[in-house]
């Protein structure tokens, strides 16, 4: 189910969308930079600041990014690619997913993916990033599911297996289940992944824990165009 305008939901289809859409921007010095306080905001409580570009941060614009209408409650953040901001929020034990278009004030909810409520539980870990594939000029959601290990006395949200990987594409607008899984190594993503670069290139990044302890770290990136998981070691004087 789409809750979106017909236009925008065409404008998102069409190739051209993101080489016009960045054209418009630089060539009308359009920028805006939102600031979110906080990875879970609501709509109602002015969840970000808005300023006039990244190089004024010290001027506020008042009332210029008008909210969707009948927003859904508590969301997080996923994170934000060429003006989108995707977020989820949950809804009767599902996690749905939405664009958003802040400039024209319009919202896409994306169609159900396969953790419904009768398959989730308070074992699996399910985390979302949202990125743009540059070759087929597209945007896509990537999920993540994990099941957590049995706590144990030392640590707990250790993950012990993670299921099939789950890609949104906003062209054909459905999700499939990829090929290749997320490295089984992984005991856990850091809860400050966002540290790396979101995106570059058409490629997504997580900061990893490979051990239970939690020390040792790897950085996985995952290829939107061939699909694939790929690793980098941390340089010794990062960990240190």
């Amino acid at each position: 189910m789409r809750c979106a305008s017909k236009s925008w939901n065409a404008l998102l289809s069409q190739s051209s969308f993101v080489k016009s859409h960045l054209h418009h921007s630089i060539h009308n010095n359009t920028e805006i930079l939102l600031v979110f306080t906080k990875d879970y905001f609501y709509f109602h409580c002015e969840p970000f600041i808005a300023h006039p570009n990244s190089r004024s941060p010290h001027l506020k614009l008042i009332n210029f990014i008008k909210i969707p209408n009948n927003p859904p409650s508590q969301n997080i953040v996923i994170g934000s690619v060429d003006d989108l901001v995707c977020f989820s929020h949950r809804s009767d034990d599902y996690l749905v997913v939405n664009i958003w278009n802040p400039s024209l004030s319009t919202m896409l909810t994306l169609p159900s993916h396969s953790m419904h409520s009768n398959n989730y539980n308070d074992s699996m870990e399910i985390i979302f990033w949202f990125g743009y594939e540059p070759e087929t000029k597209d945007y896509r959601v990537v999920m993540l599911n994990g099941i957590h290990q049995p706590p144990s006395s030392h640590q707990h949200h250790v993950i012990k297996e993670w299921r099939q990987v789950e890609v949104y594409n906003m062209k054909s607008g459905s999700w499939k289940l990829i090929t290749q899984r997320f490295p089984s190594y992984v005991s856990r993503i850091h809860p400050q992944h966002e540290v790396c670069v979101d995106c570059y290139n058409g490629h997504l990044h997580w900061l990893c824990y490979i051990d239970e302890k939690m020390k040792a770290q790897k950085i996985v990136t995952f290829d939107l165009g061939a699909e694939t998981f790929h690793e980098t070691h941390l340089l010794d004087s990062i960990l240190d």
